[in-house]
């Protein structure tokens, strides 16, 4: 009986191994298609690898989006020539609020669109905002959810400033 347990273990691990992903493959959600808000070609995160990136989940309604994203931006804005981007992304479809909700915040970020909500639903987004931050080969580092103003994006710049190799 137990030579048969040991097969059964070694099939079932054999299998897991076959099926992870091997590090450097691309998972699919990175190739999923966002539009620029501004038009344009869709692109995709996996496009934008080579750079360390905040990839924000947000949306207009979200009231924390409104404290986070301006944050997000003047980081962007400080980091970018090290390499550093922030893509905001939201899954509403129509162009014209979020452009004026992006230009009311008085913000300039890369803001796309998840048409289908595909991207969103891939990394399993439940909490508006939330951040992946991504290593310069697309690799989730780390994930945020929601916003505290007293803190702000402090923990998420850290993080940044460690995969950039910045020490403050």
């Amino acid at each position: 009986m137990k030579s048969v347990q040991f097969w059964t273990l070694g099939l079932a691990l054999l299998l897991v191994l076959r099926t992870a992903p091997v590090r450097g493959d691309t998972p699919e959600w990175m190739n999923l298609p966002l539009m620029p808000v501004g038009g344009g070609a869709a692109t995709t995160l996996a496009a934008q690898r080579g750079q360390v990136m905040l990839v924000n989940f947000w949306a207009t309604w979200c009231v924390p989006c409104r404290y986070e994203l301006p944050e997000m931006a003047a980081l962007e804005q400080r980091l970018h020539t090290r390499g550093f981007r922030v893509l905001a992304i939201t899954a509403e479809t129509e162009r014209e609020p979020i452009a004026a909700f992006i230009k009311r915040l008085g913000v300039t970020v890369t803001a796309l669109m998840d048409k289908d909500s595909a991207l969103h639903a891939a990394v399993s987004v439940k909490v508006m905002p939330s951040t992946l931050l991504l290593n310069r080969q697309g690799e989730v580092v780390k994930t945020y959810q929601g916003f505290d103003r007293r803190i702000g994006i402090k923990p998420m710049e850290d993080d940044v400033l460690a995969l950039l190799e910045i020490h403050p």
